[in-house]
């Protein structure tokens, strides 16, 4: 971790030696003074979860499960726990790589969040793989 900047690494008791919860805290040059609340937030939801029972607080994202190309579009399907996927925002972030790996950010253009699974697509990448 000494090789990380800015990162501290705490641990909860109660539930065995092996939970640990890394949180990077970011200088405020980067411009995230917002984001500490957010992880603050999810760290406190984390332990009302995890350690005190309190399952109404969720806290397992939607984890990667496979992605199908399909054309110009891949398809993107996750592994998504109670409601699968939130739509309580719009879901971006993505990027996509065609064969010269080369990542460019692509748009959600499909999107089943109960099945939890997205389409996605970049006009600068022909076939993503």
């Amino acid at each position: 971790m000494e090789a990380i900047p800015d990162i501290q690494r705490g641990h909860h008791f109660g539930r065995g030696e092996d939970d640990i919860c890394l949180l990077v805290i970011y200088p405020d040059h980067f411009g995230r003074m917002n984001e500490k609340r957010t992880i603050g937030n999810r760290l406190g939801n984390l332990a009302l979860n995890r350690t005190y029972g309190h399952t109404q607080f969720p806290v397992d994202a939607p984890r990667f499960k496979s992605a199908v190309p399909d054309g110009d579009k891949i398809r993107v399907d996750f592994v998504a726990h109670r409601n699968g996927l939130c739509r309580n925002y719009d879901i971006e972030g993505f990027e996509v790589a065609g064969e010269d790996k080369v990542f460019h950010p692509a748009k959600v253009v499909g999107i089943d969040d109960q099945k939890a699974y997205v389409i996605l697509s970049s006009p600068e990448v022909v076939a993503p793989l």
